[in-house]
């Protein structure tokens, strides 16, 4: 492909499956799983600006595992909302956002899909429950939850000591890192440190827009990852600092453009929780057996396989 078809591509707001053929995105490593991720790609592209003024997106969902919709009013009037249906009659309300691959994005048909969404919903069917997925611009989803406007948030989010204080986590569900997707001339960086006075872009609302902030490392700061990692396609920035997990997704997608991934392993690990309403103890308790129950039962085992091609354990 030569710079200007690529250039084209990654400024068009909707892909259709051959234009996506030929994009950059399409151009992956990722063993079997590839074929899955090149519709979740499709679907990140074409909604990566989220709800409108910062609204929810409301989809359903069922507790079996499989994220499922169906024809309820609710659905049919707004995209953005799913049901996860289970023999019980207790429902929970999710946040999640659509902007996390592999963890969070839309699928073909517009409706949450990816890891945190599969552990969310084996979780439900183990502990019999059902939820309801809403979709937040991520940045939305703690200040949401801080308001009591959700039961539950799985949205690939870090258990920070900061956050703890304010939202009750989860036992971690996935361990990541903080790291920087650079181009190929900071290739040989090993912290973060090694970033100043070089062009940086994070996430708003981040643990990494914090740190940078405390580095004296001057950053532009987006709403969502996918216009990230555009400055770093087009050569409008040198480094993303963000979550590895999502990081080399996106390496993995762009590995003609040679970028290089740096984990400061100086900042340790970054445990992902799943976030529950401060004064909701007995969920909370839930979620933690139902986390445990899938991790002994090998259906966690079997999501990260499908995921990742590989489990960390």
């Amino acid at each position: 492909m030569n710079h200007s078809s690529l250039l084209n591509v990654l400024s068009s707001r909707v892909l259709t499956k051959s234009a996506l053929s030929k994009s950059l995105f399409t151009k992956c490593s990722v063993k079997p799983l590839s074929l899955m991720l090149l519709f979740a790609t499709a679907s990140l592209l074409s909604g990566c600006g989220g709800s409108p003024a910062g609204g929810s997106e409301n989809v359903s969902g069922s507790g079996s595992g499989e994220t499922q919709t169906h024809a309820s009013s609710d659905a049919t009037d707004n995209p953005n909302h799913a049901t996860h249906t289970s023999s019980t009659d207790v429902t929970y309300k999710v946040y999640t956002d659509s902007d996390g691959m592999p963890f969070t994005y839309r699928d073909e048909s517009g409706q949450p899909a990816g890891f945190d969404i599969d552990v969310m919903n084996a979780i439900a069917q183990d502990q019999n429950f059902a939820v309801t997925y809403d979709i937040l611009p991520w940045p939305l989803i703690l200040p949401s939850m801080a308001e009591g406007k959700a039961d539950i948030a799985i949205a690939h989010i870090s258990a920070s000591p900061e956050r703890q204080k304010i939202h009750n986590f989860s036992n971690p569900y996935y361990v990541s890192y903080q790291a920087a997707l650079t181009q190929p001339k900071l290739a040989n960086i090993t912290s973060f440190k090694d970033l100043k006075g070089h062009r940086v872009e994070v996430m708003a609302g981040t643990i990494q827009e914090r740190e940078m902030k405390e580095m004296g490392i001057d950053t532009t700061n987006k709403d969502m990852v996918f216009p990230l990692v555009k400055s770093l396609v087009n050569d409008q920035t040198d480094a993303v600092v963000h979550d590895s997990g999502i990081l080399q997704y996106y390496q993995q997608q762009q590995a003609d453009k040679n970028l290089a991934l740096m984990i400061d392993k100086e900042f340790g690990d970054d445990p992902y929780g799943i976030v529950v309403k401060k004064d909701s103890t007995a969920l909370l308790n839930q979620i933690n057996q139902g986390l445990a129950n899938i991790r002994q039962n090998g259906k966690y085992q079997q999501i990260e396989q499908k995921w990742f091609g590989q489990s960390q354990n």
